[in-house]
């Protein structure tokens, strides 16, 4: 298809001639001369802006699926440290119970031997009252008889 340059101007918003006489010049679009009139080929630069335009599509969709997999790969790595600290907190879960089990037993076991310790300063103290008793029997017993 062809447009004058003042069809071309208006149908892609460009502002001046000078801008189509530039675009024209450095190969950007193309024209043809019929006769002393100028026409610009508007099929050639649609063709142009869509082989652009696919190149550009296609570096972005590069990108994007350069991504996406980077991404897939960052979440499968996120997923495998979650499992490890899903393990993690369990096991520890699991240590915690234990100590408190533990420290259950050790107060118990501590009440125990506290209980124990108790019982044998009781019968120490009954012994050594015992022994005075005995002791003081003994001395008087002696003492009696070495008066007779």
């Amino acid at each position: 298809m062809k447009l004058t340059i003042k069809e071309y101007m208006e149908k892609y918003g460009v502002k001046s001639k000078q801008t189509v006489y530039n675009k024209i010049k450095s190969g950007e679009i193309k024209k043809i001369k019929e006769g002393t009139r100028i026409f610009i080929l508007v099929k050639d630069n649609k063709q142009n802006i869509d082989q652009e335009t696919n190149s550009d599509i296609q570096e972005l969709l590069k990108g994007i699926k350069q991504d996406k997999e980077q991404s897939e790969a960052y979440i499968k790595e996120l997923k495998g440290q979650i499992k490890d600290l899903k393990a993690d907190k369990d096991n520890l879960n699991e240590r915690l119970r234990e100590a408190n089990i533990l420290n259950l037993n050790n107060v118990e076991a501590i009440k125990s031997l506290t209980k124990t310790l108790e019982l044998k300063n009781e019968t120490a103290k009954e012994l050594t009252q015992s022994k005075r008793s005995w002791i003081s029997k003994l001395f008087k017993s002696n003492n009696d008889e070495t008066e007779d």
